[in-house]
């Protein structure tokens, strides 16, 4: 007969307590992690030695200053490419010049805090390669979280040469697959700051140009809470310039000097007012509406100046300015009142 053999009792495994940080409630933990990315640093997509294409010099003040930025925290360079990490390179970061290392403690804080990590940060490109390599080697998982980038895009200006006209084509056309690849690698992006440098001669303030049409993309996202545009251009350089020139107020009468202040203030305001316009094209107004401000101050108050630019309005005698002024202004009333009755 088989022996009876007395039960055995399973074995209970008891699960470790964690202990410090881990151990904390993960509600808790998350506080922490948003505390201690509550910082935003600016991640440069440049290499180290590579000035800004738009920096203080390109400022409409009298007083040269930076233009404006997201982020207004200290600033990290990337200056290579991703993707071509090595160890050996790895153990030699510089973490004074870089982001948290936070992230690399233990896998568990790494899954926790690593959204919190890319939500903190201002990504800022002046390159559209570089741009293209940060959206290409990234993790579409982790680029859903940046929700704030800038660009600093400079035109490729007219050729000195006609054969040269297909590189402007080429540098084109790569601005644009990039804004559409920032379209749709970056789906959540909140706040946009774009700062545009036009060399183009001539150039003209309409939707229709090519140095807008890339930017314009950025329409298509859904989560978008500001939008900032700013405008620079050998015109609006050219015109601080003389501003700022002292022979001209030291040999030149009061009302010259005058003239060209009038004139600048113009320049600087058609600019600004035209960039107000990109900016609202791309959170989703119509043509009319953000235009109304900007075909206002062009048909009104600057229109007896000449630019260079045209501003992007047909050359026109005075009373069809007028004529132009009145229908727009008519177009503006009819669409308030359906509004009106809308709601």
């Amino acid at each position: 007969m088989p022996t009876k053999h007395p039960m055995k009792k399973p074995i209970i495994h008891k699960k470790k307590k964690q202990l410090g940080f881990l151990g904390l409630p993960g509600e808790l933990r998350n506080q922490i992690y948003r505390y201690h990315y509550e910082i935003v640093p600016l991640v440069e997509l440049l290499k180290k030695d590579a000035p800004h294409i738009i920096g203080p010099a390109h400022s409409s003040d009298v007083v040269d200053k930076q233009p404006g930025y997201l982020s207004t925290t200290p600033k990290i360079r990337c200056g290579k490419f991703l993707g071509k990490f090595n160890r050996v390179e790895g153990m030699s970061t510089n973490w004074s010049e870089s982001i948290s290392g936070l992230h690399i403690t233990n896998k568990q804080i790494y899954r926790e805090c690593i959204s919190f990590l890319y939500r903190s940060i201002a990504i800022f490109a002046q390159s559209s390669k570089y741009l293209n390599n940060f959206l290409t080697v990234v993790p579409t998982a982790k680029l859903k979280a940046i929700t704030r980038l800038q660009l600093d895009h400079q035109t490729y200006g007219p050729p000195r040469h006609e054969e040269y006209n297909v590189f402007q084509k080429k540098y084109e056309i790569s601005w644009d697959k990039s804004c559409k690849l920032a379209v749709h690698n970056l789906p959540n992006l909140r706040r946009l700051q774009i700062n545009i440098n036009i060399l183009d001669v001539p150039f003209r303030f309409l939707f229709t140009e090519t140095w807008v049409q890339p930017f314009l993309h950025f329409a298509q996202l859904k989560h978008l809470e500001h939008v900032s545009v700013a405008l620079y251009s050998w015109e609006r350089m050219s015109t601080k310039m003389l501003l700022t020139d002292p022979i001209n107020w030291q040999y030149y009468p009061p009302g010259y000097v005058q003239t060209l202040a009038q004139q600048h203030e113009a320049v600087v305001d058609i600019h600004a007012l035209f960039g107000k316009a990109i900016s609202m094209k791309i959170l989703g107004y119509c043509d009319d509406c953000a235009l109304e401000a900007y075909r206002k101050a062009a048909l009104g108050k600057y229109r007896h100046w000449s630019h260079p630019s045209g501003m992007g309005l047909p050359t026109q005698d005075v009373e069809a300015a007028e004529k132009e002024k009145h229908e727009i202004g008519e177009c503006l009333a009819t669409r308030r009142s359906l509004e009106g009755v809308k709601s």
